[in-house]
């Protein structure tokens, strides 16, 4: 059970690690805060700030990850359709994200401005919501794993 739980939380915390920065970038296009010439034109600074955002998503986000994987361990257990559980999981992981911008605001303000950081949490959000509903958790496993124990 937790090998099935495991594997499907840490796919959906790594995929949104590497996909929100590229989605912050779309939003801060979409709402024209940069033009895609300037950010072609810093090629390797746009790399660069990818690479922070990255690291810094990871090391903030960890204990997220692990109250997720929890979460997603409890609400597996239930004996719910699997698009119920789905959608479960969505909601738990958009508010996850959400509590830990809000947790963290204060750091995450002296790093950057406030627009920019509210940018950054919808592009997470983004990534946990799309991550949830890309990756299969096999929830017949999880009930076939109880039932041996």
């Amino acid at each position: 059970m937790k090998n099935t739980v495991l594997q499907y939380t840490f796919k959906v915390w790594v995929t949104s690690v590497v996909v929100s920065p590229f989605l912050f970038g779309l939003i801060l296009l979409a709402r024209q805060i940069v033009t895609v010439t300037e950010l072609l034109d810093d090629g390797w600074r746009l790399s660069g700030i990818y690479l922070g955002l990255a690291v810094l998503q990871l090391l903030f986000s960890f204990v997220t990850w692990i109250v997720f994987l929890l979460l997603v361990n409890v609400v597996s257990l239930i004996p719910l359709s699997n698009l119920l559980i789905k959608v479960i999981i969505f909601c738990i992981g958009i508010l996850l994200t959400i509590g830990t911008f809000m947790a963290l605001r204060d750091f995450i303000s002296l790093i950057g401005d406030r627009d920019n950081i509210v940018n950054l949490m919808y592009a997470n959000c983004a990534g946990i919501g799309l991550s949830v509903w890309y990756y299969r958790l096999n929830t017949a496993s999880v009930e076939r794993e109880i039932e041996v124990e």
